[in-house]
């Protein structure tokens, strides 16, 4: 069983997520397992280690640090394991004091994103998320990115259907959206048409396909079966979708990009947000 839960700072979602994890763990004798992925740098990271080391005190949890190479870590068969994996992105957000109007634009963007993968729901894989997401990364920056990309494919699977799945696209599409930003500050994406188009569809096939596919193996297949012959397999059956999704992204940015970065570009001038 997958359980996926999401809040802001200081929301309370760890305690939640920790109360979850024992009450699990305690109907059915099972062990506890805490992943920390998050490395403390800083005063504010040590002070929100600490914080969570007391929240778990007592209940447990056998806490097991791992910043790299989660897939090597090793656990028993059965047990309630408690991973925060995407915490470290959306601290990076949450670390720069995001202003409530910056947030209203964000909810928005994912709003549409959602509205729109639901609106072509007849039609696989053929959705403007992607395109949004990269919108959203070049006129917000890559946080931001990330996290209209990373929310998007949450809320807009509550009506595709949550699973083992989510994660994994929650995953894609937020690093999507956190590279559209880099790499549009450092210079090397620029807001045309045509870059932003070979952008998208690079993305659909290389990125978003190059993680989901080998994904697909682990969840479907196990990861007993995971060899180059399967995994070819996987990438040869896939990529006829995966073309159909890099059509979809560039459709989309090519009639949605420049408008939509301009009106965003006023709302930025006009609001006063500095990103």
């Amino acid at each position: 069983m997958l359980v996926v839960i999401t809040g802001g700072s200081g929301s309370g979602k760890s305690e939640y997520a920790e109360s979850v994890a024992t009450s699990l763990a305690k109907r059915d004798g099972l062990l506890l397992y805490y992943i920390a992925t998050m490395r403390p740098f800083g005063e504010e990271g040590m002070w929100r280690v600490e914080r969570h080391r007391k929240l778990r005190a007592g209940k447990g949890f056998e806490t097991i640090e791992c910043y790299v190479n989660l897939k090597e870590q090793t656990l028993p068969e059965k047990g309630v394991v408690l991973l925060e994996c995407m915490a470290p992105f959306f601290l990076v957000f949450e670390g720069r004091r995001p202003q409530a109007r910056e947030l209203v634009v964000i909810a928005v963007l994912c709003a549409i994103s959602v509205a729109g993968r639901a609106a072509f729901f007849m039609l696989p894989q053929f959705k403007p998320v992607m395109a949004m997401t990269i919108i959203s990364g070049v006129a917000l920056g890559g946080e931001s990115g990330f996290l209209v990309g990373a929310l998007s494919m949450l809320v807009s699977n509550m009506l595709f259907s949550q699973g083992v799945w989510t994660p994994w696209q929650m995953f894609c599409m937020g690093i999507i959206g956190f590279l559209a930003g880099v790499l549009f500050r450092k210079g090397l994406l620029r807001r045309t048409r045509g870059s932003l188009c070979t952008f998208g569809a690079f993305c659909a096939i290389v990125i978003y396909g190059g993680i989901m596919n080998p994904a697909s193996v682990l969840m479907w297949a196990g990861a007993e079966t995971l060899t180059w012959k399967t995994l070819l397999t996987y990438y040869v059956t896939g990529f006829p979708v995966d073309c159909v999704h890099a059509a979809a992204t560039v459709f989309f940015l090519w009639i949605a990009a420049e408008p939509m970065l301009e009106k965003l570009d006023r709302i930025k001038e006009k609001y006063g947000l500095l990103l």
